[in-house]
């Protein structure tokens, strides 16, 4: 069996539904070539026509173009048979059908195709189903009900409720480097939070003056390490705020050890 001749089939007008089952019984026998060679009394079975209809509606079908039909040379032990060529298009067929199809056609077989259309009323084409159009009628009145909707609705304000949490946490990250002023604020984004909460939290300022900053450490470790981890970094973060930065000394505050 070939789908595409069986497609091919079922496109195919042929001017009555008995020859129609007659082609598509054909089709459904066909080879890769479009050729059939199903007996008549086979397809009486499977059309269910008598084999007089059979043979009747197959002069019709060869009437019309759609089909060829030649005499299968008798075998040893057989009966001759007849073989159906299906008239294919020139695209699905092989060398075979495309020889076969060149050959001219008769007169009564042009004029039985365009009976057999003249047969077959025109189908308008394009035409909007009732049901699609009342549906998308609807649709329609639903889409411009949401529109006035939403035009007719108050428009929403919109929180600013990001920009208000970045500056509340500028504002303590200020407080918490406070007692160092700008150069504790930049001495914090250069070292990160953690380290300057771990060493810083406890140190003040004592002086600022002509550009020599002194720190207060609560006690001597403390002041140890920041001098020896630290000492660059205090030097980067003052230098950066101030114009007649010098020096920074960090120093133990009094009565502490």
């Amino acid at each position: 069996m070939s789908w595409q001749a069986t497609a091919w089939a079922a496109k195919q007008v042929t001017g009555s539904p008995a020859r129609k089952a007659l082609l598509l019984a054909l089709a459904n026998y066909a080879d890769a070539a479009g050729m059939s060679y199903p007996s008549q009394d086979t397809l009486a079975r499977d059309t269910e026509q008598s084999t007089d209809t059979v043979q009747r509606q197959m002069k019709q079908l060869a009437a019309l173009g759609l089909v060829r039909i030649e005499k299968r040379p008798a075998v040893k032990g057989q009966w001759p048979g007849l073989v159906y060529f299906l008239a294919l298009p020139v695209a699905e067929m092989t060398e075979p059908q495309i020889a076969a199809r060149s050959a001219p056609q008769s007169p009564a077989a042009r004029n039985g195709r365009d009976r057999a259309a003249k047969a077959t009323p025109a189908v308008p084409q394009n035409t909007p189903s009732p049901c699609r159009s009342y549906v998308r009628h609807e649709q329609k009145e639903q889409i411009e009900q949401r529109g006035r909707a939403r035009a007719s609705a108050p428009a929403r304000a919109v929180p600013a409720e990001r920009p208000q949490a970045i500056e509340g946490s500028e504002r303590e990250r200020s407080a918490f480097a406070g007692p160092l002023g700008a150069g504790g604020e930049a001495l914090r984004r250069r070292i990160g939070d953690d380290r300057f909460a771990a060493w810083f939290s406890k140190v003040t300022l004592l002086s600022d003056a002509d550009g020599e900053i002194v720190l207060s450490a609560p006690t001597s470790f403390v002041r140890d390490h920041i001098a020896a981890q630290f000492d660059a970094d205090l030097d980067a973060a003052w230098r950066g705020v101030m114009a007649d930065f010098r020096s920074v000394v960090v120093v133990q505050q009094r009565g502490e050890s």
